[in-house]
C-alpha cells in the first residue's frame, strides 16, 4: 500500500521547458509526495541528511541519503 499523504510535500517549479523540468520539493517532517510516476530521469538532491523512502506499490525501501544527490531512471513509479 502506498504511503498515505497526510502532510504533502511542497513543490516549486524552478524551470520548465521542452528539455527539462526542475522542481524543488520541500518536505516538512513526515511529509510525502504520494504515489506518482517519473516519465523522465529524475535527480534527487538532498539538502540535508535524510532517508529516501520509496513505495513502489508492492514493497517499501529506505535508503539513508547524505546531503548530495541520487539519480533514478525514467519510467519508474514510487
Amino acid at each position: 500500500m502506498a504511503f498515505k499523504c497526510t502532510i504533502p510535500a511542497v513543490p516549486t517549479v524552478q524551470q520548465d521547458n521542452a528539455d527539462m523540468r526542475i522542481t524543488r520539493w520541500d518536505f516538512p517532517p513526515g511529509a510525502v509526495t504520494g504515489q506518482h510516476a517519473h516519465s523522465w530521469p529524475c535527480v534527487v538532491v538532498m539538502l540535508t541528511n535524510a532517508i529516501l523512502r520509496v513505495d513502489d506499490g508492492s514493497a517499501v525501501t529506505e535508503t539513508k541519503m547524505p546531503a548530495g544527490h541520487a539519480c533514478r531512471p525514467g519510467n519508474s513509479s514510487n
